[in-house]
């Protein structure tokens, strides 16, 4: 009887197991960076340090819901970064319509903004992508990818009663070396009875199998377009970078990525804004 019990229990673990997938993931890295005039310094390396927990369970019949909760982190003091625990924390159920996510969202990162960047979101070194605001309170709708066409919209539901919610919408074309995005959000009332800025985005990549080109231009509310182009040549273990961006301060920036494996670099940037002093970092990243 107990040997039955027990091979029961074993089974029903399993088919647990089965039906709940979670998995751990992030990246970890440090820089030694001297930013304009301050001093040389420690600091996360680009992009910056979290944990990711993902779990999915098959609901069957095609469906399926998924937890993500993404705390991010300091390598350097081990504080928690930003003004959150979680970067991102959402609950989503998905299938053959979509995707449908609630929560707290980073809509850039979602998007996979990299793709459009040399040097990712790192302003010091030319990014110009202003639509993509990380938002509490998201109601998200991501579209299955059609013949390489996806769109993803999102809106608030919490706004004090301002009477103007943020709202997000996305549309992408990625297919063979192409990718490209054009993107608006609306931000949400500060004051009742005004309305907030809207920010555009638009951002393409093409892969010359040599050397990949990217560009991206924004314009975040009344304020000047921003835009940047780039490329990234990769050479056996080495990756070379480069960009400029056109702004109020142009930005000028080169560096270099060396592959140690598949999941960890070492980076060295170079970058001048115009009218300021040059800033460097030099670093290690691992993913996991």
């Amino acid at each position: 009887m107990k040997k039955t019990l027990i091979a029961l229990a074993a089974v029903a673990a399993s088919s647990v197991a089965l039906a709940q997938n979670v998995t751990i993931s992030g990246t970890m890295g440090v820089a030694f960076e001297k930013d304009g005039a301050t001093d040389a310094q420690l600091a996360n390396s680009d992009g910056g340090n979290g944990v990711n927990f993902t779990g999915t369970e098959d609901l069957g019949g095609g469906l399926k819901a998924t937890f993500r909760f993404n705390p991010r982190f300091s390598a350097v003091s081990g504080a928690t970064t930003g003004t959150a625990l979680a970067q991102n924390a959402s609950i989503s159920l998905s299938g053959g319509f979509g995707t449908l996510q609630f929560g707290r969202e980073g809509m850039a990162s979602a998007a996979g903004y990299d793709a459009f960047a040399a040097f990712g979101n790192a302003g010091n070194y030319g990014w110009s992508g202003k639509v993509g605001a990380r938002t509490d309170n998201i109601m998200l709708y991501v579209s299955p990818s059609i013949g390489g066409f996806s769109v993803r919209a999102a809106m608030t539901a919490n706004n004090a009663n301002l009477g103007n919610e943020f709202t997000y919408f996305r549309a992408s074309y990625s297919a063979g070396p192409l990718s490209l995005t054009v993107a608006q959000e609306k931000n949400p009332s500060i004051v009742a009875g005004t309305k907030g800025a809207t920010d555009k985005e638009f951002a393409l990549s093409y892969d010359l199998g040599v050397a990949k080109v990217m560009a991206v231009s924004g314009k975040a509310g009344t304020a000047a377009t921003e835009s940047t182009i780039g490329a990234t040549v990769p050479m056996g273990a080495i990756t070379l970078k480069a960009a400029y961006q056109n702004a109020a301060a142009n930005v000028f920036a080169i560096g270099a990525d060396y592959a140690l494996s598949k999941r960890t670099r070492g980076f060295a940037d170079l970058g001048k804004a115009s009218g300021a002093k040059a800033e460097y970092r030099v670093g290690i990243q691992h993913n996991f």
